[in-house]
């Protein structure tokens, strides 16, 4: 049972400034995204793949491609997160993506 004391006790809110953090954040390309599942979390990670730059006439650039061993994308971020998170996640892509298709819609449908 809570004493007197804790029962008068305020609670403070604080506020979470969402901009300060992200502007803090440079904001990179990603065109590859692997996802991976383990016994209680999710990793996704996002790559950024660019094709290797190929000089010369084309039997100089087959010559370049065969010498390639492997290519390695930039890593750009790691995350982890709960199931319960990535359902959250998932939702908020998904209804934000719906809303950015509608508004093309919408002006696709004004160009006309």
């Amino acid at each position: 049972m809570e004493s007197s004391e804790e029962q008068n006790i305020a609670v403070k809110q604080i506020w979470i400034d969402w901009n300060a953090a992200a502007e803090q954040t440079s904001v990179r390309h990603v065109n590859q995204v692997i996802v991976q599942s383990h016994d209680h979390e999710f990793y996704i990670s996002f790559f950024n793949f660019s094709p290797p730059l190929l000089f010369g006439a084309i039997e100089d650039r087959v010559r370049q491609s065969e010498e390639i061993e492997a290519l390695r994308p930039d890593c750009i971020a790691r995350i982890n997160l709960t199931p319960r998170l990535l359902r959250e996640t998932i939702k908020a892509l998904q209804s934000n993506l719906e809303k950015y298709e509608a508004s093309k819609e919408n002006d696709d449908e004004t160009a006309i």
